[in-house]
Protein backbone atom coordinates (compact mmCIF):
# COMPACT_ATOMS: atom_id res chain seq x y z
CA UNK A 1 0.00 0.00 0.00
CA UNK A 2 2.87 2.36 0.77
CA UNK A 3 4.49 1.80 -2.63
CA UNK A 4 1.16 2.29 -4.37
CA UNK A 5 0.61 5.58 -2.55
CA UNK A 6 4.18 6.73 -3.25
CA UNK A 7 3.85 6.01 -6.96
CA UNK A 8 0.43 7.65 -7.23
CA UNK A 9 -1.72 4.53 -7.47
CA UNK A 10 -4.85 3.73 -5.46
CA UNK A 11 -3.58 2.09 -2.26
CA UNK A 12 -6.31 -0.56 -2.16
CA UNK A 13 -6.12 -1.77 -5.79
CA UNK A 14 -3.40 -3.87 -7.48
CA UNK A 15 -0.86 -1.84 -9.41
CA UNK A 16 2.26 -2.31 -11.57
CA UNK A 17 4.53 -1.35 -8.64
CA UNK A 18 3.40 -4.26 -6.45
CA UNK A 19 5.99 -6.85 -5.49
CA UNK A 20 5.31 -10.33 -6.80
CA UNK A 21 7.05 -13.68 -6.57
CA UNK A 22 8.85 -12.74 -9.80
CA UNK A 23 10.22 -9.60 -8.15
CA UNK A 24 11.91 -11.58 -5.36
CA UNK A 25 11.85 -15.30 -6.12
CA UNK A 26 14.35 -16.31 -3.40
CA UNK A 27 14.60 -15.58 0.31
CA UNK A 28 17.79 -13.51 -0.02
CA UNK A 29 16.34 -11.52 -2.92
CA UNK A 30 13.33 -10.67 -0.76
CA UNK A 31 15.57 -9.56 2.13
CA UNK A 32 17.58 -7.36 -0.24
CA UNK A 33 14.36 -5.88 -1.57
CA UNK A 34 13.10 -5.06 1.93
CA UNK A 35 16.40 -3.42 2.88
CA UNK A 36 16.30 -1.29 -0.28
CA UNK A 37 12.69 -0.29 0.31
CA UNK A 38 13.48 0.70 3.90
CA UNK A 39 16.20 2.96 2.51
CA UNK A 40 13.62 4.74 0.36
CA UNK A 41 10.94 4.91 3.03
CA UNK A 42 13.17 6.18 5.84
CA UNK A 43 15.22 8.61 3.78
CA UNK A 44 16.41 11.49 6.02
CA UNK A 45 14.93 9.89 9.16
CA UNK A 46 18.33 8.61 10.40
CA UNK A 47 17.18 5.00 10.67
CA UNK A 48 19.15 3.47 7.82
CA UNK A 49 22.39 2.78 9.68
CA UNK A 50 20.65 0.97 12.52
CA UNK A 51 18.72 -1.19 10.06
CA UNK A 52 21.90 -2.10 8.21
CA UNK A 53 23.66 -3.01 11.44
CA UNK A 54 20.67 -5.03 12.66
CA UNK A 55 20.56 -7.03 9.42
CA UNK A 56 24.37 -7.29 9.29
CA UNK A 57 24.47 -5.85 5.78
CA UNK A 58 26.22 -2.56 6.57
CA UNK A 59 29.61 -3.57 5.09
CA UNK A 60 28.23 -4.72 1.74
CA UNK A 61 25.79 -1.83 1.34
CA UNK A 62 28.32 0.90 2.22
CA UNK A 63 31.01 -0.74 0.06
CA UNK A 64 28.64 -0.89 -2.92
CA UNK A 65 27.36 2.67 -2.45
CA UNK A 66 30.52 4.53 -1.44
CA UNK A 67 33.44 2.15 -2.03
CA UNK A 68 34.40 2.44 1.65
CA UNK A 69 35.31 -0.41 3.99
CA UNK A 70 33.56 0.18 7.31
CA UNK A 71 35.61 -0.85 10.37
CA UNK A 72 33.83 -2.91 13.03
CA UNK A 73 34.54 -0.23 15.64
CA UNK A 74 31.66 1.81 14.20
CA UNK A 75 29.16 -0.79 15.41
CA UNK A 76 29.50 0.53 18.97
CA UNK A 77 29.21 4.08 20.22
CA UNK A 78 31.80 5.39 22.67
CA UNK A 79 30.86 5.51 26.33
CA UNK A 80 30.69 9.25 27.14
CA UNK A 81 33.61 10.42 29.26
CA UNK A 82 31.33 12.05 31.88
CA UNK A 83 29.68 8.64 32.42
CA UNK A 84 33.07 7.06 33.02
CA UNK A 85 34.14 9.93 35.30
CA UNK A 86 30.96 9.92 37.40
CA UNK A 87 30.50 6.17 37.80
CA UNK A 88 33.04 4.39 39.99
CA UNK A 89 31.94 1.02 38.56
CA UNK A 90 33.20 2.02 35.07
CA UNK A 91 36.91 2.32 34.37
CA UNK A 92 38.56 3.93 31.35
CA UNK A 93 39.55 0.42 30.27
CA UNK A 94 35.81 -0.42 29.91
CA UNK A 95 35.53 1.93 26.93
CA UNK A 96 34.25 0.30 23.75
CA UNK A 97 36.98 -0.87 21.35
CA UNK A 98 38.32 1.74 18.95
CA UNK A 99 37.68 4.77 21.18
Amino acid sequence: MIRRRAYGYTPTAPSPVDFTIATAPAKQAFKDLVIRERAYEFLAEHKRWFGLVRTNTYKEVIKAAKGIDVPDKFLLFPIPQPEIDNNDKIASSDQNPGY
